[in-house]
């Protein structure tokens, strides 16, 4: 009986003792990760809204949390960042934070305040997404969107100016974006509404030019989630 029990061990699969996800980076590839995605951020933060002016200037990147043959899920990096909606802008070192998004190979899910302000939207593993979208061009196509068919269909709108400023983007890599403007009144200037909307980018795509009103070609690849 012993014999048996030991050969039948034996023959148990053993491929999958130990294997780490390939979502799972090495600090060194988390770094590179990060770089390559750096276009891709316009983060918040308590002191303003912040971008990565050069990849290189992301750097000393670390694994948070258990690791799995020295690779991990989350990481640690710093990086020289300035504001983008204050004048003059204001440059810093800050700690740039994120997880891997568990999809294919994975993609950087970033924040400035920590892995528990990462978005969980972000991270959700579900879905193909195009996540080497510059920022501007991800604000590009939702000023498309809301200067386009949002505004054709909304009644307030009509007639209207639609504020659409590019400090009203927040980007978090991954191909995710929140996105707001505000209705203000033609007349007056006053604000009538303040919307919002998420943004996931599906596939890639051109740039919409200055097309942001009526009879803009719609913009493939963009699937809106929610909007207020």
């Amino acid at each position: 009986m012993l014999v048996a029990v030991t050969l039948a061990a034996l023959t148990l699969p053993v491929a999958a003792v130990g294997v780490t996800p390939k979502w799972m980076w090495t600090p060194a590839q988390a770094q590179q990760q990060a770089q390559a995605a750096s276009e891709q951020f316009q983060l918040p933060s308590g002191d303003g809204i912040w971008i990565v002016r050069d990849p290189a200037d992301i750097s000393g990147c670390r694994g948070v949390g258990k690791a799995s043959q020295g690779r991990f899920g989350s990481f640690r990096c710093k990086a020289k960042m300035q504001t983008m909606n204050k004048i003059p802008f204001v440059a810093a070192t800050k700690m740039l934070w994120f997880k891997v998004r568990r999809q294919g190979a994975g993609q950087v899910c970033a924040s400035l305040t920590g892995l528990n302000g990462i978005s969980a939207g972000c991270l959700n593993p579900s879905g193909t997404r195009v996540a080497s979208v510059r920022r501007f061009d991800a604000w590009e196509a939702a000023s498309h969107w809301a200067g386009g068919p949002w505004k054709e269909s909304h009644p307030l709108a009509q007639g209207q100016q639609i504020r659409i400023g590019q400090g009203g983007l927040l980007a978090y890599g991954g191909g995710y974006f929140d996105y707001s403007w505000t209705i203000a009144d033609m007349s007056t200037g006053e604000v009538v509404e303040t919307h919002s909307l998420r943004m996931i980018l599906t596939s890639a795509f051109t740039g919409a030019g200055n097309c942001l009103g009526a009879g803009c070609p719609p913009l493939p690849g963009i699937i809106i989630t929610q909007t207020s």
